[in-house]
């Protein structure tokens, strides 16, 4: 179990903190429950499908326009 919690914590410093990491996995299970393209042609579990998109990096998080200069201004 405490793998996963250091999993878990990688990932969210690779994506930019824990809020930013659930809200693109969440965004991502959402797409899978409706039925878009999933990496795999045999049905899965959304939530293990997001997290092992994101781990093997089929799944990025991509900063939109505006946070980018948002950053800038502050």
């Amino acid at each position: 179990m405490e793998n996963y919690y250091k999993l878990v914590e990688k990932l969210a410093n690779q994506a930019g903190g824990h809020y930013r990491l659930s809200t693109a996995l969440i965004k991502r299970i959402r797409q899978l429950v409706k039925g878009l393209s999933s990496f795999r042609s045999e049905p899965v579990n959304p939530v293990n499908a997001a997290f092992e998109e994101y781990l093997s990096g089929r799944l990025q998080i991509i900063e939109k326009p505006e946070e980018l200069t948002e950053g800038k201004k502050k």
